[in-house]
């Protein structure tokens, strides 16, 4: 089975461990995969949406990496309710097929600017420039979140 997604790592394609990972490489694990849990998750675990990325690694605390994957083997699906996170997968084995630009982010949601809960995740998870912000100005939904979230980064 195989699944394709995506998945944030910090800047460097360093996982939350602090592995470093490459691009085109195949990294599989032993023994049963399970979502996160009291006992912690074991497998690859990624997004089908980009947003739900945002709730793992926030882009504004750190620079980070969004990449393509593809999930293989074993894949379990879990949806995060508390979150609003759905079709989230775990796998066995993951291949990091793509770093996504800067550029090819944004695209993402200006495509999807009209989308309540993916832009909110998105402008809060994810710095933008004032240039980049003005592209989602004639959206009112992200205009609200911009002007949230950024008059509270200025003013503190």
């Amino acid at each position: 089975m195989e699944r394709f997604g995506y998945k944030a790592f910090n800047k460097g394609l360093v996982d939350m461990y602090g592995n470093k990972r490459e691009l085109n490489h195949i990294y599989s694990v032993d023994g049963p995969i399970m979502w996160y849990s009291t006992h912690g998750g074991h497998g690859y675990h990624f997004c089908t949406y980009l947003e739900d990325c945002f709730s793992y690694f926030n882009g504004f605390n750190n620079e980070i990496d969004l990449a393509i994957v593809k999930g293989s083997g074993s894949i379990i699906q879990y949806d995060d309710d508390y979150r609003g996170n759905y079709e989230m997968f775990v796998s066995s084995s993951i291949e990091i097929l793509k770093i996504l630009k800067r550029e090819e982010v944004i695209e993402y949601f200006l495509k999807r600017k009209n989308q309540i809960e993916t832009i909110t995740k998105f402008i809060y998870g994810f710095p933008l420039s004032i240039k980049e912000q003005e592209l989602f100005l004639d959206s009112q939904i992200a205009k609200e979140n911009i002007e949230k979230v950024y008059t509270k980064t200025i003013n503190n």
